[in-house]
């Protein structure tokens, strides 16, 4: 192999691992971010809350299952999910929220407001469209804001978790 090949391949290497590590060291930088522009009980990411702790903030057991849990709120408009983050194997954190209660800020628009305000929002803090027009997706965060004649009515945000194992729930 000649001299400059060799250093094309050292190069591309760096440039991969530099890619790599950038794009791990991000979903964290974007949980950090999406986490102070949310007004929430629970942050993205932290631990499951106890038991107590949930009842205490009006908050019931829903549903349990095979890698994940979720509890509702008393009154109905709020669900939080829990999942093993950073990958399904490790303990639960805050991975999610269903939410149709304006209390809830996300970068400053909630329930009630205009959805095109919401999306140029995400648009204007790195979020991409998905596919399907509600979905806005910036690393491993996905929102879902959904709502009738331009009005929000429901803001769901998800945070993927790996799946190292490849186990199946």
């Amino acid at each position: 192999m000649n001299t400059k090949k060799f250093i094309m391949l050292i190069c591309s290497v760096i440039i991969s691992i530099c890619f790599l590590l950038s794009g791990c060291n991000n979903n964290a930088e974007n949980i950090r971010i999406l986490n102070d522009n949310f007004n929430g009980e629970y942050k993205f990411t932290s631990a499951q809350p106890s038991a107590e702790e949930l009842e205490k903030d009006g908050f019931v057991d829903n549903l349990g299952g095979f890698g994940c849990t979720q509890v509702s709120h008393k009154d109905g408009l709020t669900e939080y999910g829990f999942s093993g983050y950073p990958d399904t194997i490790n303990n639960y954190k805050v991975t999610s929220i269903v939410t149709k209660d304006p209390k809830y800020e996300f970068y400053g628009f909630s329930i009630g407001d205009f959805m095109s305000e919401a999306h140029g929002i995400l648009k204007g803090n790195g979020y991409k469209p998905g596919e399907s027009g509600v979905a806005y997706i910036l690393g491993n965060i996905r929102f879902n804001v959904f709502g009738t004649d331009n009005i929000i009515e429901q803001v769901s945000v998800y945070i993927q978790s790996t799946n190292k194992m490849r186990i199946v729930y």
